[in-house]
């Protein structure tokens, strides 16, 4: 084969999607059970209990997350049946090791952190807004952009307000 074919190959190859390529999830789409370890490198599964996922991508959304829960976090969170991921790919990964990790060690609450960005790549994002997922049996059922920090307060209050959180345990007889 001379070298303009095995160019014009690799320039195909190129152009065409790779099989099982990602894409974005969306209201209806049911995501698979996955664990991923927070902060303190313990496993945090995002399973069928799981009723929302608050998901970060950038850092002035973490900041809005953080701000968000400086209060209440843990309380909050677990109200609502919901886990906060952050995808940190993005970072280098001696700051994200060195630096960012510890810093988010220090939180009254349990963040999972998608270090490779695997996990959450078919996550949808806006840029500046946390995502809330909100969650039926692994199945999207909404899905919201939250502009600011009192619409993530209003979203989890909602959401425990609502009986969307995991359910009560069972009354001992």
């Amino acid at each position: 084969m001379n070298l303009a074919r095995k160019v014009m190959l690799v320039a195909v190859l190129l152009c065409v999607p790779a099989a099982g390529s990602a894409e974005t999830v969306e209201v209806g789409s049911q995501i698979g059970a996955f664990s991923v370890d927070d902060q303190f490198g313990k496993p945090l599964a995002v399973d069928g209990s799981i009723r929302a996922i608050l998901f970060v991508r950038d850092k002035v959304s973490a900041e809005v997350m953080k701000r968000a829960l400086a209060d209440q976090g843990s309380a909050q969170l677990t109200g609502a049946g919901a886990v906060y991921v952050a995808d940190m790919s993005g970072m280098p990964e001696l700051i994200r090791k060195y630096v960012a990790i510890p810093l988010l060690r220090k939180r009254g609450y349990t963040i999972g952190v998608d270090q490779s960005g695997s996990l959450t790549r078919d996550f949808p994002s806006h840029e500046k807004q946390p995502t809330l997922l909100v969650l039926d049996e692994l199945r999207i059922t909404r899905i919201e952009q939250l502009a600011s920090i009192e619409a993530v307060r209003t979203a989890l209050a909602k959401l425990e307000a609502s009986g969307t959180a995991a359910p009560a345990a069972p009354a001992e007889n």
